[in-house]
């Protein structure tokens, strides 16, 4: 598996991509959080009218209007939701000891009492933003014919 590096505070940690059906499980269960930010994911996507970089004003304003949304959205998710995720995305995770690597979650545990709630969140997030890919909502899905099914 490949794996990325981040550092998140002072700890250096690496991460995968969870495998296809996890990722699709985690997908229905942030539904409607990702549903929220669908209008800045697709202002960043959208090139038609400059790079992301020239509308950085714009879009930061699109993910500022998504996060009540998100956050309710998160807010109303259940605790079993919560943790699945959470705990998914920890399973794909290490975190640097010394010179050595070391799992986050193993067998079902976290393995790390001292994680915190920035760690831990940001790690989700990049392990869901890299499972899901880049446009997901958007590049990658077939395109409609104009011309309507076939007769």
């Amino acid at each position: 598996m490949d794996l990325t590096e981040v550092k998140i505070g002072e700890r250096n940690f690496r991460y995968g991509r969870l495998d296809t059906m996890t990722t699709m499980h985690c997908a229905r269960r942030m539904g409607p959080i990702l549903v929220g930010a669908l209008p800045a994911l697709m202002a960043w996507l959208d090139t038609s009218e400059g790079t992301p970089e020239d509308r950085k004003t714009e879009i930061v304003g699109l993910l500022l209007q998504a996060i009540p949304s998100a956050l309710g959205a998160f807010a109303r998710m259940t605790d079993e939701d919560a943790e699945y995720v959470i705990n998914k995305c920890l399973s794909v995770s290490q975190i640097q000891q010394g010179q050595t690597w070391a799992p986050v979650r193993k067998a079902n545990i976290t393995m790390f009492a001292d994680l915190t709630l920035q760690e831990t969140m940001q790690l989700a997030f990049v392990v869901m933003k890299e499972s899901l890919g880049i446009g997901f909502f958007l590049t990658d899905l077939p395109k409609a014919s104009a011309a309507g099914p076939a007769a």
